[in-house]
C-alpha cells in the first residue's frame, strides 16, 4: 500500500536519528496502516524525542507571487508541531 513507503522510510530515519527523528509531512491519518500495526499510532501521535512521526501542514496564501505575477500557494507545516517550534 501507498502508506507502507513514506512510513517505513520515516520510522527508519527515526531509529537512526534518535535526537532529531525521521517524520512523513502528511495530513493523512494513517488509519488504515494503524489498523495493521498498533504500534505505528503511538509513533504517529507521540513519537520519539522530536516529537510526533507525523506532521500535517496545509497550503496557504502568504503573499508570494511567482516570475510571471502569478500568486502563489506555500506549504505550512503545523506550527504547533515540536520539531517545526523548535526550527522557528
Amino acid at each position: 500500500d501507498d502508506d507502507a513507503y513514506a512510513i517505513t522510510i520515516a520510522r527508519r530515519e527515526d531509529r537512526k536519528r534518535e535526537s532529531s527523528g525521521g517524520f512523513v509531512l502528511s495530513n493523512d491519518l494513517f488509519r488504515d496502516a494503524s489498523f495493521r500495526e498498533p504500534e505505528l499510532r503511538g509513533w504517529l501521535d507521540t513519537g520519539t524525542g522530536a516529537g510526533p512521526g507525523r506532521i500535517s501542514f496545509a497550503f496557504a496564501d502568504m503573499g508570494a507571487i511567482d516570475e510571471y505575477g502569478d500568486r502563489l500557494l506555500d506549504l505550512v507545516p503545523n506550527p504547533r508541531h515540536p520539531l517545526i517550534l523548535q526550527i522557528e
